[in-house]
């Protein structure tokens, strides 16, 4: 189950040097803006022979006839709704060996445990003395409309930016290698997520030529080795899958969930948050904005209360609040094929504010008139 519907592996076939095949990819996109110019200067073991033996040897039945059965206390009526919630969430896949309904806990157990391991540092650039948050947003922006130009998978985004702030994390770089790094970390993920991925003579191309090949696969050694190959990582595309699915979304509160989280791809700040806070954040005002209560499965699975989360919640309300509708995540979602749930968001929003401002009147109108 995804999130937004997979975009279709990418196809891209190739002729003289250039993508084409697609809409997008019959138009030279422009390369990316001069970054310099838009941000003023700041500052195994193996297993015994022994073990595998005796596990291949059958075990003597002891006689039951005197064995009392354990004294259980009855299921409470929370374990037994637990149990239900389990099946009703899995039923629909039960039969899908790719899904391993039976393994969910124990995956998600384990994203929980791990998220945090293989995480950028969330004041990375206090150690960059030539990038600034604003550039990464440019950078990340421009990443988003290549992605969506290759019809990539909504996973590879998610991959790529995180691959970005974990390289950024720990090695200190000139402006002018920017793109280069980005398009490095867009095409690593690629390469770990995509059936079909592009090759490197497609990211030279959409750069304009602004790096070479060799560049690229210089650039891609890097990482792996500065990364230590780590890139089966949880993303908050992974954990929102299994939220959304919780939630029992329809297709459009499902786009809307994503268009929140590819949101604060652009923006430095998200990256002190671990990716479950994110996609849970992303789900909570979700069903605010639907006016469904943050019911107890919804905590259950997220394993998040509202205060846990409000921070994030809030900060990404933030993002919906203000301004139009500029960057490539925006206009992505205001598609049609993505049912404009950008332009929806905004316009609630903007609703609310309305409201809000127009009851602090009345109220100080009240308070005026008492007086």
């Amino acid at each position: 189950m995804v999130i937004v519907g997979r975009q279709g592996e990418n196809a891209m076939v190739r002729h003289a040097g250039k993508p084409v095949g697609g809409a997008h990819a019959q138009t030279k996109r422009a390369p990316l803006e001069d970054i310099s110019n838009n941000v003023t200067t700041n500052k195994y073991a193996k297993v015994g022979e022994g073990a595998g033996n005796a596990a291949k040897q059958k075990r003597a039945v002891k006689s039951t006839t005197n064995v009392q059965p354990a004294v259980l206390p009855p299921a409470t009526a929370m374990e037994l709704d637990d149990i239900k919630l389990e099946l009703e969430v899995d039923i629909a896949h039960a039969d899908d060996p790719q899904w391993v309904a039976e393994y969910v806990g124990d995956i998600f157990d384990h994203y929980f445990a791990t998220e945090r391991v293989h995480s950028a540092s969330p004041k990375y650039m206090d150690a960059q003395a030539d990038v600034r948050p604003e550039m990464r947003r440019i950078l990340v922006d421009w990443l988003v409309e290549v992605h969506n130009m290759f019809k990539l998978k909504q996973e590879t985004l998610f991959l790529a930016v995180n691959i970005l702030d974990r390289y950024l994390s720990i090695r200190q770089i000139k402006r002018t290698r920017l793109q280069l790094i980005g398009s490095t970390a867009l095409f690593v993920a690629c390469k770990y997520e995509e059936m079909y991925a592009p090759e490197v003579e497609d990211f030279v191309y959409v750069s304009d030529r602004a790096f070479t090949r060799d560049d690229v696969l210089l650039c891609e050694s890097e990482f792996c080795m500065a990364l230590g190959f780590w890139f089966s990582i949880p993303t908050p595309f992974h954990f929102a899958q299994r939220f959304v699915q919780v939630a029992s979304f329809d297709e459009r509160n499902a786009l809307f969930a994503s268009y929140l989280m590819e949101l604060t791809l652009l923006e430095y700040s998200f990256v002190q948050y671990p990716p479950s806070v994110i996609a849970a954040s992303a789900v909570y005002l979700t069903t605010y904005f639907d006016g469904q209560p943050w019911a107890d499965h919804l905590v259950q699975h997220t394993r998040y209360v509202y205060q846990d989360m409000r921070t994030c919640v809030k900060e990404m309300y933030a993002l919906l609040a203000a301004g139009k509708l500029s960057n490539s995540v925006q206009k992505k979602y205001s598609s049609k094929s993505m049912k404009r749930v950008a332009q929806i968001g905004q316009e609630v929003v903007q609703a609310q504010i309305r409201q809000h401002q127009e009851q602090e009147v009345a109220a100080a109108a009240a308070a005026a008139t008492s007086q």
